[in-house]
């Protein structure tokens, strides 16, 4: 198994034909653990690793022997990268980063050596067993391959997305980009979709009409305030240094409540703006 856009082939033979060499670990490898527990050269026949974002230099951190399987983790500039679980008689094992991609794949040595091994967790510094340069493919760090959602969940392979009610995808091509732009632009039928889907009679909310004003410095006195020709009615923000008065929007129960702060001004220079 080999890494996109990669070749590699693993000999079987040739590290055997090699006698006492420590491939596919460097010749300085001590294949010590932290408790000074010494593997047997060989153990190992053979390997190919190409974890995403990999250092240069990756090495075995970590062997769990168990009654019917051995589980390694290689790692790499101080944090794991992959890991791999495989039958103690089994003669290969695939590696698999966090998010479950395809990241190596080991060859066992002689078989019986890993059933000859004594049941337990061994932990390695990065001295024992570091890869050799041969066996270490790097990766472009380049492509799109999955997409992690908020609750730490990884899609990868072949995935669709569709934009539905309110979301618009959009696709950038060169020369403008290679991107996916997701647009959340809202379903202004939303309401009508809902009650559709749950059998339920669909009541159309009515339009604003006009904002009615209460002035109550002049005996409640009400002003209109109605859209334009063209059926809208904006109110903008202000600065937020302003000396005259400011419109307050609150929501209330039953709608908007809409309040002056400020100066007591003659009312219709309030409303209107006129001197």
């Amino acid at each position: 198994m080999n890494p996109p856009g990669t070749t590699s082939s693993l000999n079987t033979t040739w590290p055997t034909s090699q006698g006492n060499g420590r491939y596919p670990f460097v010749d300085s490898a001590t294949m010590t653990s932290n408790d000074e527990r010494e593997l047997p050269v060989g153990f190992i026949a053979d390997a190919v690793v190409y974890a995403k974002q990999g250092p240069a230099q990756q090495h075995i951190s970590r062997i769990e022997i168990t009654a019917s399987e051995i589980l390694l983790t290689i790692a790499g500039a101080n944090f794991e990268l992959s890991k791999g679980t495989a039958a103690l008689t089994s003669s290969q094992m695939e590696l698999f980063d966090k998010y479950n991609r395809p990241a190596g794949l080991i060859v066992f040595g002689q078989t019986g050596e890993a059933t000859n091994l004594p049941t337990g967790v061994y932990t390695f510094p990065a001295e024992a067993m570091p890869f050799t340069a041969s066996c270490i493919v790097p990766l472009l760090d380049e492509r799109l391959e999955g997409i992690v959602l908020d609750d730490g969940s990884f899609f990868s392979g072949d995935i669709w997305m569709i934009g539905r009610r309110g979301v618009v995808l959009e696709v950038l091509t060169p020369p403008t980009g290679d991107e996916i732009h997701v647009h959340a632009v809202g379903d202004p039928l939303y309401r009508r979709r809902i009650c559709t889907d749950e059998n339920q009679p669909y009541v159309a909310t009515p339009s604003l009409r006009k904002v009615k004003f209460v002035l109550l410095d002049t005996a409640n006195e009400e002003v209109d305030l109605v859209p334009d020709r063209y059926g809208n009615s904006v109110l903008t923000t202000g600065s937020s240094e302003a000396a005259d008065n400011v419109l307050r929007i609150d929501p209330i129960d039953n709608g908007l409540k809409f309040s002056a702060i400020g100066n007591i001004v003659p009312t219709k220079q309030a409303v209107t703006g006129d001197d």
